[in-house]
């Protein structure tokens, strides 16, 4: 068939419908089926430069559409103009074909803003990925220069601290192995995440990691008991303990031991933490890290408070630690996400020496 034979045969197959010209008419959208015919129409008319431009388009564009749940938002937005761009590449193609020049000013008159509506359906088709791997917060999307000196307070001042607190750690780690059978150390799988660069921009992969503690419970203590108390926290249905400086603590628990309520009262068991620090793991300021079963009652709005290094301190560790419900927990750390500044973890810094010394949340 010649390739006039298929401009008429083609143009036979789209109908022309006349609207009265005061009335209102809704865009056409261009549909996936249509697409493919008329990409088969530019195959048959021999067409080796239109045909599989389109082609590359439509496979970009569908697996865009399926992965469009999974990506960041960044991400996608990055790869939706880039297929939005080829889209209009295609319509300023040079050809000669009759047919491609039909499909073009098709398009150019039909679709020139509202190409990707075709795919809505493939997007809403693709489910939401159950398990979240990449996350980002638009607070810190283009913070590098602060990235990088946060990484190196964090080596500094993990170091200094770790030599100052050295002689307190020794006699720690002695009082812990007189009062109790056991390690020294509790250590523990906590949810994290690592800066990842993507397209230009920082995105977060969540990740887990080992989490160093001074051991404050018995050895081989249940988890049962502290898994079902951050479930009802979760839920919002966990009790209040009548502290008002901690009121959603989990108290009376029986697998901690006496040298472990110290601890725990003036935080000292969180100073291996900055072993954490130094490798990499958690950072001074940051949200906490928590446990795995706490991050599997998330609900999706609260991964944001993951797009970030986990820190031994933090906004929620000085304005709401023990005291606040578990969604404001959230708001706090992800307003601190938002907010980040080398000043603001200065600040926090500054401010989690008195919480410390008047024990506020501890328990």
């Amino acid at each position: 068939m010649s390739q006039n034979a298929l401009a008429t045969n083609y143009k036979r197959r789209i109908p022309v419908v006349s609207v009265p010209s005061l009335q209102l008419v809704k865009r056409p959208t261009l549909s996936y089926r249509t697409f493919r015919r008329d990409l088969e129409f530019a195959l048959q008319a021999g067409d080796d430069v239109f045909a599989p431009a389109v082609k590359l388009l439509i496979d970009e564009a569908i697996l865009l559409a399926r992965e469009s749940h999974t990506l960041p938002a960044p991400v996608y937005q990055l790869r939706l103009m880039a297929v939005k761009s080829a889209f209009q590449a295609l319509l300023r193609l040079e050809t000669t074909h009759p047919v491609a020049q039909r499909i073009q000013a098709r398009y150019r008159r039909n679709y020139q803003e509202s190409f990707w509506n075709f795919l809505e359906k493939e997007k809403q088709a693709a489910k939401p990925s159950a398990n979240l791997q990449m996350i980002y917060s638009d607070g810190n999307l283009d913070k590098y220069t602060y990235f990088l000196l946060k990484r190196v307070i964090d080596i500094v001042f993990a170091f200094i601290l770790l030599v100052a607190f050295a002689p307190v750690m020794l006699v720690i780690a002695l009082l812990i192995k007189l009062s109790s059978p056991g390690p020294v150390f509790f250590v523990q799988e906590r949810v994290g995440a690592s800066k990842r660069s993507c397209a230009g921009l920082t995105i977060w992969e969540i990740r887990n990691f080992r989490f160093y503690k001074f051991r404050s419970m018995y050895q081989n203590a249940d988890q049962t008991l502290h898994k079902a108390y951050i479930e009802r926290w979760v839920k919002g249905q966990a009790e209040d303990s009548g502290d008002p400086t901690a009121r959603f603590k989990l108290t009376g628990d029986p697998r901690i031991t006496p040298i472990g309520r110290i601890l725990r009262k003036t935080s000292l068991d969180e100073l291996p933490q900055l072993f954490n620090v130094l490798k990499g793991e958690m950072s001074l300021v940051g949200p906490r890290p928590v446990p795995l079963y706490e991050v599997g009652q998330y609900q999706r709005q609260h991964y944001e408070r993951l797009a970030a290094l986990p820190g031994i301190t933090g906004l929620w560790q000085v304005k709401g630690r023990g005291h606040v419900p578990f969604e404001e927990q959230i708001q706090l750390d992800i307003e601190y996400i938002r907010a980040q500044s080398i000043l603001f973890d200065v600040k926090l810094m500054f401010l989690t020496i008195p919480a410390v010394l008047l024990s506020r949340g501890a328990k």
